[in-house]
């Protein structure tokens, strides 16, 4: 008998193999095949991003559906899988120095990542809302590793790093509203 659950958001699973009771996690479009392994998955209902990291072991990725066709992925061990929806883009990368389940030890790690990513990692540990007002801060990556989790430090390092400027605003719908902007040069 098959062991299947569904996800939306993100989870951590250590799952022993047992070829009579295949354990198969779907995440939106993703179907992930656990053949006996440590893994991650981040898939929020509301992304466009859907991310599998393999510490140890193996699983089988399979993306997409009968009409629009399957394609298949055997993750190795320090690998993970990233998968834009609305793209449909995968992409493959293989890092060893980072174990994918930071999050559990409350520890953000970013090594040139990409703003978006990094506000939508914010916002979904932190229960924030972020506005953008200056598109060009889309091209901005960030690396840094914050230990306590502190909101307030991660965007205190944000401003003198990369010049934005961060406004704390009002609460919406029980969220904190934070605005970032480019920081105006002083004249």
């Amino acid at each position: 008998r098959t062991r299947e659950i569904f996800l939306s958001g993100e989870a951590y699973f250590d799952v022993a193999h047992d070829k009579k009771h295949p354990f198969i996690v779907r995440a939106g479009d993703l179907k992930i095949k656990v053949l006996g392994t440590k893994f991650n998955i981040e898939a929020y209902a509301a992304d466009s991003i859907a991310q599998v990291f393999l510490l140890e072991g193996r699983v089988r990725v399979d993306i997409g559906d009968n009409s629009s066709g399957i394609r298949n992925y055997l993750l190795t061990p320090s690998e993970e899988l990233r998968y834009n929806i609305s793209s449909g883009q995968i992409a493959l990368r293989k890092d060893p120095s980072v174990s994918g389940v930071e999050w559990m030890d409350n520890t953000f790690v970013f090594r040139d990542t990409p703003f978006p990513e990094v506000i939508r990692r914010l916002s979904h540990n932190f229960g924030v809302e972020f506005v953008v007002r200056d598109a060009c801060l889309s091209d901005y990556t960030f690396t840094g590793t914050f230990d306590n989790r502190d909101l307030s430090l991660i965007l205190e390092y944000m401003q003198i790093s990369s010049g934005i400027d961060v406004r704390y605003e009002s609460v919406v719908a029980g969220r904190q509203r934070i605005t970032l902007s480019r920081k105006k040069p002083n004249i």
